[in-house]
């Protein structure tokens, strides 16, 4: 996620987690403002994700199954089977870069 010239946030944070039943996705998409995120299950057959996000209004991210490939660099997504990959890289979350200043 990053703030417009105009203060408002656009974009998606995405926190891959693993738990005693496999992988997790915490996804938070943000149109204008942050909504409230959604929480998945992550296939991984590395270096190969795949996880689907559910049609849920309130969380303002698009019904659609995301694929990808993880790097020590970070994740390159791809929403659904007519996007182009989107490069996430591995940095400090939205969250964390507002706590910092």
């Amino acid at each position: 996620m990053a703030l417009s010239g105009g203060e408002d946030v656009s974009g998606i944070e995405l926190f891959i987690v693993g738990a005693t039943d496999g992988y997790h996705a915490l996804v938070q998409c943000a149109k204008a403002e942050p909504m409230p995120p959604v929480l998945v299950t992550v296939t991984v057959n590395e270096p190969d994700i795949s996880f689907t996000l559910p049609a849920v209004a309130k969380t303002g991210c698009p019904e659609t199954k995301a694929t990808g490939r993880l790097s020590d660099n970070g994740l390159e997504l791809k929403f659904g089977s007519h996007s182009k990959p989107v490069k996430l890289i591995r940095d400090k979350s939205f969250w964390t870069r507002q706590q910092d200043e």
